[in-house]
């Protein structure tokens, strides 16, 4: 977070608040996450993440999900 705004370590733990603390390790997970793809794309070697970030979903399969969500039934279309 310091790096990001500029700002010295001190700093940021005097005036930053949980929600920030909490968006800024959001944000560098997401980074890594990004990274670890890129690297896993590049490579063609998988890294130790469980989940991918994008799913390659069919936008049917998209649709049955929001369905499930909203308690539609499958024939009803979205």
């Amino acid at each position: 977070m310091a790096e990001r705004y500029a700002k010295l370590p001190t700093e940021i733990i005097r005036t930053a608040t949980t929600f920030d603390l909490f968006i800024c390790d959001t944000a560098m997970e997401y980074r890594n996450a990004l990274q670890a793809r890129q690297h896993e794309e590049a490579t063609g070697q998988s890294g130790q993440r469980t989940a991918k970030i994008t799913p390659n979903l069919s936008i049917e399969q998209m649709q049955a999900m929001m369905a499930r969500v909203k308690g539609v039934s499958n024939e009803t279309k979205i």
